[in-house]
């Protein structure tokens, strides 16, 4: 049963500040992922988090932990609902115990109405970077040339796609893969973000939209040197954090390495 909420003096959870994609997962069916940065409105840190899936009549409740605690519950399929269309999401930031005099616990912070980023196959930065197999020395590398791709090294690996699928590849590359991408369009080839086309476009729409990072810096030059490299890198840096955050791939390596133990 849902408790009665008191929505006295509740804040508003910004956009940008949360982030939720959908995706079907073979057998498993649709599920979601969610990354939430709450740091910044003082919430009580027992507060209890929650995000809800609805669409009309359907609905459903996900435990996130405490503000100081986030914790992702490990079943996030939307059982309820057989197909993206229309689910919309809520984060709701709720008082953990009711008043003293009985009054309900009350709603400390409320994002509604938010649209899910509707990812093809497990996260939307696999899906902008093809997996190839190369004749090249490492296990793996990024080439930017023309547009980005991932190379795998073709005498060790012979089914690309399921290795892409695995949770240690999920954990260990991506993120990488998503760093270096983002630093080639812009440190390496210092473009401005507001000016894009093709694939530099669709991987900074990505990290504004999916991952919730905001604009990006535009590179400024003096004598042919990059003078705000250090605040590139800062937004890099967060970017690559949400996307860790959003694909839980803290999780993803811990059922594959378990203090020290691959498994």
């Amino acid at each position: 049963m849902i408790k009665r909420l008191n929505y006295t003096g509740r804040r508003k959870i910004t956009r940008d500040h949360v982030g939720v994609g959908v995706f079907q997962n073979g057998p498993r069916g649709l599920e979601f992922n969610a990354s939430l940065a709450l740091s910044s409105y003082g919430f009580a840190p027992d507060a209890l988090v929650y995000v809800e899936a609805y669409r009309q009549t359907l609905f459903m409740r996900f435990s996130w932990g405490r503000v100081a605690a986030l914790t992702p519950p490990e079943d996030r399929r939307l059982t309820e609902f057989d197909r993206p269309d229309g689910v919309r999401f809520r984060v709701k930031v709720v008082e953990a115990a009711a008043g003293a005099d009985g009054r309900p616990a009350r709603l400390l912070g409320l994002a509604d109405r938010l649209s899910p980023v509707e990812i093809d196959g497990r996260n939307e930065a696999e899906s902008l970077l093809p997996i190839v197999r190369a004749d090249i020395p490492e296990a793996w590398r990024i080439d930017c040339s023309p547009e980005p791709e991932l190379q795998v090294n073709e005498r060790l690996v012979s089914a690309p796609m399921a290795l892409a699928r695995s949770d240690v590849f999920v954990s260990l590359v991506l993120p990488e893969a998503l760093r270096i991408v983002l630093r080639h369009i812009l440190i390496v080839e210092q473009l401005p973000p507001d000016d894009q086309e093709g694939w530099h476009a669709d991987w900074l729409e990505m990290a504004r939209n999916a991952l919730k990072a905001g604009d990006p810096p535009t590179p400024e030059t003096e004598g042919g040197d990059l003078t705000n490299r250090v605040e590139i890198e800062e937004w890099i840096d967060d970017a690559v954090g949400r996307f860790a955050r959003l694909y839980q791939i803290g999780r993803k390596f811990d059922a594959w390495w378990r203090d020290g133990d691959a498994i």
